[in-house]
């Protein structure tokens, strides 16, 4: 199956069986389009090679993509570095709504799922973009002007991209929203005073004091301190977020609260602030934390392993520095680390040796695959809510789960619990035990990527990363030595997957249903249904991708309804065989190798 924006989302999400028709109507554009192509909008014609688009420079720069690829960070090389930093990303359309003679040139399918964002500004799609930002600078010389005085986070909205740049519509939209709900410092300050105390807040600098470097991330900037010829050599990280103001502001909060420990995130060097357009309010935009040049762990795990160049003991200390951190956080803190994934563990070298840096407190969640059956099942619910509440949709097979999970597992907490606006229930709504407990679990599975070498525990159907193994996915070992293996078993303990094996070591009981539905599998930038070898040597359709992906997405809502069922008042204690913390670190004290 061909991938775009819109069908991946729905098929990653238990949205589809709300989306069915939808996506369905999607494909059957795709058909008419292919079957109406001739010659002149061929792919192969070379005069529709975006190729010929690069005897220009870049005019601007490109650094990633997220949305699944419909929203490019874009920055104009022609303006002083000072006045870049405005955050002002690029958006298009879905992919399916680009002219099928454009789709394999400007490498459509790859940038729906890329997380390695140095090969985003190698797709065509990067370079037509920087086409026609520069042909509209050309056809309107004042546009640079404007876009300067544009609100921190506002957007760039590009239309009907063709094959001639100074065709497409371009628009910006201005980020008054996100203007008025930024606070000033003095607000956060009243608002946290009994648990920040005033002396303990960084300094307040403006976002004109920083230096523009790169993007890493939709949040993640690459700073410097500093104006021209007063540039800070040394980098930082700016952490900001564009889509709003909530998630940001709880993060910095954590991190100001949270006493300092080797492998987490330490507290924020600088407040950064921005003067709003309208009214003059200096509001929080971001916050800055120190810049660690090797980055994620994600990227390097799958080359340390392949070129054995550490050891057994050397994984092991990684694993004990992470659970070392998580225990400081629970006990020191009181909250937990939802998130906990090798994108969010950075690499330091400290001395030589190496040193983990746990990241990224803002606690949305974690992606399906990370999630503890306690966790996960309430997830599925909560989208489900989500997404039937935001398309107006009502499906009485579904309203029963949506009340069923609501009566079971929320009432006494949702009164009570102190969370983020639209964060994670599934995690707030857990006791402390409970939390406790659930990161024990993603303990267990980032165990499993340090010893078998992955970016993430399967391949995901929306997240690509540099090297994927398709061979090798949790919960099968290839690399890991036994005692290992016993641990992440011990700690995992539940997990739908074990029971796919048909293995119940330590099974919770928790996923237990008559019947297992086959899933959507991904090899590269193709979907296909699992243990069809990509659909490569059968006639398999789109149409019967999207059929298995609702099939396993109505069964998966089945085995959740089952699970609520089954549980209802005894919701709060599930969960708990897993060890404790404390335990975990002394297991791997513990481990030794011949």
């Amino acid at each position: 199956m061909e991938l775009s924006s819109f069908v991946v989302d729905a098929l990653w999400r238990p949205k589809l069986v709300f989306l069915y028709e939808q996506v369905k109507k999607k494909i059957d554009a795709r058909y008419q389009n292919s079957r109406s192509a001739d010659w002149s909008t061929s792919s192969l014609n070379p005069k529709n090679r975006i190729n010929t688009f690069d005897k220009h420079p870049a005019a601007w720069q490109i650094d990633g993509a997220t949305n699944f690829g419909t929203r490019f960070f874009a920055v104009p090389h022609s303006l002083p570095a000072k006045q870049t930093l405005l955050r002002v990303d690029v958006f298009i359309s879905d992919q399916d709504e680009i002219p099928w003679s454009l789709r394999y040139a400007l490498d459509l399918s790859r940038s729906v799922l890329l997380r390695d964002w140095d090969i985003v500004p190698t797709l065509g799609i990067s370079r037509l973009l920087s086409r026609v930002l520069a042909s509209h600078c050309e056809q309107n010389p004042g546009f640079l002007n404007q876009y300067q005085q544009l609100p921190f986070g506002s957007k760039i909205r590009i239309e009907n991209l063709c094959l001639h740049p100074e065709q497409a519509d371009l628009y910006t939209i201005p980020a008054c929203d996100l203007e008025r709900k930024t606070r000033s410092v003095s607000y956060l300050q009243e608002l946290w005073k009994d648990s920040v105390p005033l002396l303990s807040w960084p300094e307040v600098i403006d976002l004109s004091s920083l230096h523009f470097i790169k993007q890493l991330h939709d949040s993640v900037s690459v700073v410097r301190l500093g104006g021209p010829g007063q540039i800070s050599k040394s980098s930082l990280v700016l952490k900001s977020n564009t889509e709003g103001v909530t998630h940001l502001y709880h993060e910095l909060k954590f991190l100001l609260t949270c006493p300092s420990h080797p492998n987490v995130m330490p507290k924020p060097l600088h407040v950064v602030t921005s003067v709003s357009r309208f009214g003059g309010k200096h509001g929080v935009i971001g916050f800055t934390l120190p810049y660690y040049p090797a980055k994620s762990i994600s990227n390097l795990l799958p080359v340390r392993v392949r070129d054995r160049s550490w050891s057994s003991a050397q994984q092991v200390n990684w694993c004990r520095q992470i659970v070392s951190a998580l225990i400081h956080i629970h006990f020191k803190t009181g909250l937990f680390c939802s998130d906990l994934r090798p994108d969010n563990i950075l690499l330091h070298k400290k001395n030589e040796t190496d040193c983990l840096i746990l990241c990224d407190f803002e606690q949305r969640g974690n992606w399906h695959e990370w999630c503890p059956p306690e966790v996960l099942y309430a997830q599925y619910v909560e989208n489900l809510s989500m997404d039937q509440s935001s398309a107006g949709i009502v499906h009485s097979s579904w309203r029963e789960l949506i009340e069923l999970y609501h009566r079971v597992s929320l009432p006494a907490k949702r009164a009570t619990c102190e969370k983020v606006a639209n964060s994670n229930w599934p995690w707030f709504v857990l006791t402390p035990e409970q939390q406790e407990k659930s990161q024990v679990y993603l303990v267990g599975l980032i165990m499993y990527c340090i010893f078998e070498g992955l970016s993430n525990v399967r391949i995901s159907l929306a997240n690509a990363y540099r090297y994927e193994d398709p061979e090798v996915e949790f919960p099968i070992f290839k690399r890991t030595p036994v005692l290992v293996q016993k641990l992440i078993k011990k700690y995992t303990a539940g997990a739908p997957e074990w029971e796919a094996e048909g293995s119940h070591e330590g099974d919770r009981q928790l996923d237990i249903c008559p019947k297992r539905a086959s899933r959507v599998a991904r090899r590269g930038d193709k979907m296909h249904t699992e243990g069809l070898g990509g659909g490569h040597s059968i006639s398999e359709t789109e149409y019967d991708v999207l059929r298995t992906g609702l099939n396993w997405w109505t069964t998966k809502l089945q085995r959740a309804e089952f699970f609520f069922k089954r549980h209802k008042d005894s919701y709060r204690d599930i969960g708990m065989i897993q060890p404790i913390l404390h335990e975990v670190y002394m297991d791997l004290e513990n481990l030794t190798f011949n």
